[in-house]
C-alpha cells in the first residue's frame, strides 16, 4: 500500500512497484491506521521548500486542468506564502496534515498532530522514506516482501521548476513548520541507520 503525498514521486514509485510487486494500492488518501496483519506501507517524504514549490508549479503548469490552476495562475507563489487562506491547505504542513489524519483537514496545525503523524511512520507496518533514500527505502520493501525489487529509474511528471528565491523559501519553511520537523526527524533516523 502507497500513501501517496503530492510531489514526492508517487507516480514513479506507484508505476515502479506495480511493474516489480504486482498488485499496489495507491492514492492521495489521508491516514487510516492499517489492520495489524495488513498490507506493508510506503510513504514518502519529501523536502518542504522542495515539495511546496514543486506543488505550485505543477499545479500552474498541469496539461489535464487541476482544480486549482486557474487561482494560482493568477498569483505568484510568494503570494500564496502570504495569503492567510494557505494555512489550511496542501501548501502547508501537507505532508504532516496527511499523515495525522482527517482531523487535521482544515484546521491550525498543532504540536499534537505533528507527533499523531510521527506516531504513524513508525508503526511496524509502514516503511517510511525521506524522497532522498527513496531507492535505500524500495530494497527495504523488497526486503520485507521477498522480492528482489530493483532500483527506481524512471522519472514521471516531473515539471519545469521556477527558482525559488530566499524570501519565498524562508516564507515556505515558515509556513510549513511542522513539516520541516516531520521531515527533518525522518531524514535523521536514515542518516543514522545508514551511517
Amino acid at each position: 500500500m502507497h500513501v501517496h503525498i503530492p510531489r514526492t514521486a508517487g507516480l514513479a514509485l506507484r508505476g515502479h512497484l506495480r511493474e516489480h510487486v504486482g498488485r499496489v494500492v495507491s492514492g492521495h488518501k489521508w491516514w487510516e491506521a492499517p489492520a495489524p496483519d495488513g498490507p506493508v506501507q510506503i510513504i514518502v517524504l519529501r523536502e518542504p521548500t522542495e515539495r511546496v514549490s514543486s506543488l505550485y508549479d505543477y499545479i500552474r503548469t498541469c496539461p489535464s486542468g487541476h482544480k486549482h490552476k486557474e487561482w494560482l495562475g493568477r498569483v505568484t507563489l510568494a503570494e500564496l506564502m502570504r495569503d492567510p487562506a494557505t494555512k489550511t491547505v496542501l501548501f502547508s504542513n501537507g505532508q504532516a496534515r496527511q499523515l495525522c489524519g482527517i482531523a487535521a483537514n482544515g484546521q491550525e496545525m498543532t504540536a499534537g498532530h505533528v507527533e499523531l503523524a510521527w506516531e504513524n511512520l513508525n508503526r511496524p507496518e509502514v516503511i517510511a522514506v525521506p524522497l532522498e533514500y527513496l531507492n535505500e527505502g524500495v530494497a527495504l520493501l523488497g526486503r520485507r516482501l521477498g522480492l528482489p525489487i530493483p532500483p527506481l529509474t524512471r522519472v514521471y511528471n516531473a515539471v519545469p521548476r521556477e527558482v525559488t528565491d530566499r524570501e519565498t523559501a524562508q516564507a515556505i519553511r515558515r509556513l510549513n513548520a511542522w513539516d520541516v520537523l516531520l521531515y527533518a526527524r525522518l531524514l535523521a533516523r536514515w542518516q543514522t541507520v545508514l551511517a
